[in-house]
C-alpha cells in the first residue's frame, strides 16, 4: 500500500518512472468503473492531491457533521446533565416517551437521585415568563446505559409540536452540590 502511494506521489509531480501496468496520467478516463485501482486517479480527486491528504481531509469534514441523534449535554455549576428521551430521541404525540437526565459531578461521577431533590416539567414552546408546566411527571431512579440511580420519567405528548422540559435539583444534604437548573427543547412528531 504504501509503495502504491509513493508511485502516485511520483506521477502527480510529473517523474517518468511509472510501474509496469499503471496507466499515463494522460489516458485517465472520466468514467469511474475504468478506473484501474481506488488509488489511481478518480474524476472527482484533484490530481494535485494526494490520497492520504483526501482521505484525512474528508475525515476531517466528516467529524463536523451532527450524529443522526445524539444525548444533549447541559452544565449547571459542578453539575452536567445528559438528556435522553426514547425512542431516539423522536417521541411521538399520544404515545409515552422515557425521559431520563443521566447527572455526574465534575470527575464523572454519577449523581443519583437518591442525593437530589429533583422536579421535572413539561412545557409547551415557545414558552413565556410566568407559564405553568403542562405536566410535572413522577421522577424514579432508573437505570439507563451505564448510569445507575438517575432521574427518569414517563411523559405522554398530547399533541404535535415543541415542548420545553425543565430539570430543577438541590441538594437532600447541604453543600453537596449547589442548586441548578437544566433546560431541553423537544419536537413532537406524528
Amino acid at each position: 500500500m504504501s509503495r502504491h502511494l509513493r508511485v502516485s506521489s511520483q506521477e502527480i509531480e510529473g517523474k517518468s518512472q511509472k510501474p509496469e501496468g499503471r496507466r499515463d496520467v494522460s489516458s485517465r478516463s472520466s468514467n469511474p468503473a475504468s478506473c484501474p485501482s481506488p488509488m489511481t486517479h478518480c474524476p472527482l480527486r484533484h490530481p494535485s492531491l494526494s490520497p492520504g491528504l483526501f482521505l484525512s481531509s474528508a475525515l476531517c469534514l466528516l467529524s463536523l457533521l451532527p450524529p443522526a441523534y445524539a444525548h444533549k449535554t447541559q452544565v449547571a455549576g459542578d453539575v452536567a446533565g445528559v438528556w435522553h428521551i426514547d425512542p431516539n430521541h423522536n417521541p411521538k404525540a399520544g404515545e409515552s416517551a422515557r425521559i431520563w437526565v443521566a447527572l455526574t459531578r465534575r470527575g464523572g461521577q454519577i449523581l443519583p437521585l437518591n442525593q437530589a431533590s429533583c422536579r421535572m416539567s413539561v412545557f409547551n414552546q415557545p414558552r413565556k415568563a410566568g407559564d405553568k408546566p403542562l405536566v410535572q411527571p413522577v421522577l424514579s431512579a432508573i437505570n439507563a446505559e451505564r448510569y445507575r440511580g438517575i432521574p427518569g420519567a414517563t411523559v405522554t405528548f398530547p399533541k404535535v409540536g415543541l415542548y420545553q422540559l425543565e430539570l430543577n435539583c438541590s441538594p437532600k444534604t447541604s453543600g453537596n452540590f449547589q442548586p441548578f437548573r437544566l433546560v431541553y427543547d423537544v419536537t413532537v412528531a406524528r
